[in-house]
């Protein structure tokens, strides 16, 4: 099994690999060809960049109403305490996904591309253009959780830049405990405004028994 490469490891050979796979270079994707598309192989791990909602031109690809599958999005405070998960929506590019999902498996950018299939990317990618929204996706930070790879790839077949992302962190019990002290003192409006973007009509009634009911069991 192959791992990536540190910058200092680099050879001639990879630079010019590297150099073939400027997947971030416009003109690349203008002329390219669906029908003769291959996985990029291991390339430097991308930069981390911060991208935002409004930088997203790959979200007119994905249906925001699959969020609501994720308990993060509908009761994120239960989420939190009984499922020791908090949930996360980020952007990023399609290439930065595969990378979190390789780094997830502990494989490289190409070990972590074995499920793949090209032909389902590519089926992906022609109804994205004919106007389907897809799930979003999804990974869980430093671990194989994941779900998304083929529309990924898709995406950059398209040349998209952006795709939103719904990342996942597991959570110890120090964490959780950490978690409700910082609200232990807060008005259900005041977890409704931190919450705000996450569920626009507020916490639910299930969130706050949870909150409430942790703070008199275990911090009383």
């Amino acid at each position: 099994m192959k791992y990536l490469k540190t910058f200092e490891q680099l050879s001639k050979e990879d630079d010019d690999l590297l150099s073939k796979l400027d997947l971030d270079n416009d003109e690349v994707w203008k002329s390219f060809d669906l029908d003769n598309y291959e996985i990029p192989k291991e390339v430097e791990t991308p930069k981390e960049v911060e991208y935002t909602w409004d930088t997203c031109d790959g979200c007119e690809y994905f249906d925001y109403d699959s969020l609501e599958k994720h308990i993060g999005f509908v009761h994120p405070v239960y989420g939190v305490i009984q499922k020791w998960k908090s949930y996360k929506l980020v952007y990023m590019t399609p290439k930065q996904y595969i990378y979190k999902i390789a780094h997830g498996f502990g494989v490289s950018y190409e070990d972590s591309m074995g499920a793949y299939t090209e032909e389902k990317s590519k089926r992906y990618a022609e109804d994205m253009k004919n106007g389907a929204k897809f799930p979003i996706g999804h990974y869980t930070v430093d671990d194989p959780d994941q779900e998304g790879r083929h529309r990924a790839m898709a995406c950059m077949m398209l040349g998209v830049n952006t795709i939103p992302v719904v990342e996942i962190t597991k959570l110890g019990y120090s964490d959780v405990e950490k978690y409700v002290k910082k609200f232990q003192h807060h008005t259900r409006e005041q977890l409704d405004e931190h919450y705000k973007d996450v569920v626009p009509d507020g916490i639910s009634d299930l969130d706050w028994r949870e909150i409430k009911g942790y703070i008199e069991r275990r911090l009383s």
